[in-house]
């Protein structure tokens, strides 16, 4: 009988052991638990947003890629070199130079500079070199050695590359961009809408079609006076140039 006993009082002493084993590993497990959980709820929104892999963005028929982020085709529009910029407010001339429509406009002839205030002067096709709006900018460059075109020059990404996407971000340490699965050199090249245009080679002139891109020193991108927006804006032969206001009887503006 006292062994018997003996056994029982063991066998209860190591039940309790191991209850109270239990019973302590389950608080610690909802302690951890617990602590784990306040520090994802309590964790910076952008420490936590680097957990995730951003997907890789790719071009489809309602919005392209600019350096790893998507636009809107119908909203949006990428200019020079990295910016991406909303129609309405906002457009595209020279060599990937964005402008602010409401207060200015293009106008290529007047030298190096295109872009121009409507409190400068207008566009026109017939300036005389004294009443150009920039007495530096009077003469117009010579692009007579960049005349013509090259195979590479002119890159229109609204087709995909031949072979696939060549990216779908910046690469190169921050030397190369991507648009609509194009790669390109930042230091080469520059976007026009949808186009990638060599430096020193094209232009860019916004028009009913789209951005379209011309050779410089051939061509180009005049303001439309009096036209209807949208409409305001052609290529031309011709050199047209920001005509100052109030110079060789030239109307004053508004």
């Amino acid at each position: 009988m006292q062994e018997k006993a003996t056994f029982t009082v063991l066998l209860l002493s190591s039940r309790n052991r191991r209850n109270r084993h239990l019973r302590c590993t389950s608080h610690l497990v909802r302690i951890l638990s617990f602590l784990m959980l306040s520090f994802v709820v309590f964790l910076p929104a952008a420490r936590v947003s680097d957990v995730f892999v951003k997907a890789a963005c790719h071009a489809n028929t309602t919005h392209g890629c600019f350096n790893g982020q998507p636009y809107s085709f119908s909203d949006q529009f990428p200019c020079g070199a990295h910016g991406v910029y909303g129609y309405g407010s906002y457009s595209c001339c020279e060599q990937g130079r964005p402008f602010s429509t409401t207060d200015q406009y293009c106008c290529t002839g007047s030298g190096k500079f295109g872009v121009h205030s409507y409190t400068d002067g207008k566009c026109d096709s017939s300036t005389p070199d004294q009443c150009a709006c920039y007495d530096t900018l009077k003469q117009t460059p010579n692009f007579n050695a960049m005349a013509t075109s090259e195979p590479n020059a002119l890159i229109d990404t609204s087709k995909p590359p031949e072979l696939g996407d060549q990216c779908d971000g910046m690469s190169g340490g921050g030397n190369y961009g991507c648009l609509n699965g194009y790669n390109f050199s930042f230091a080469e090249y520059s976007a026009c809408g949808n186009y990638l245009m060599e430096y020193g080679k094209y232009g860019c002139c916004p028009s009913p079609a789209g951005f379209l891109p011309y050779l410089l020193g051939v061509m180009y991108c005049c303001k439309v006076e009096g036209a209807q927006p949208g409409h305001d804006y052609q290529l031309s032969g011709s050199a047209c140039k920001c005509h100052r206001y109030g110079c060789d009887g030239w109307p004053m503006g508004p």
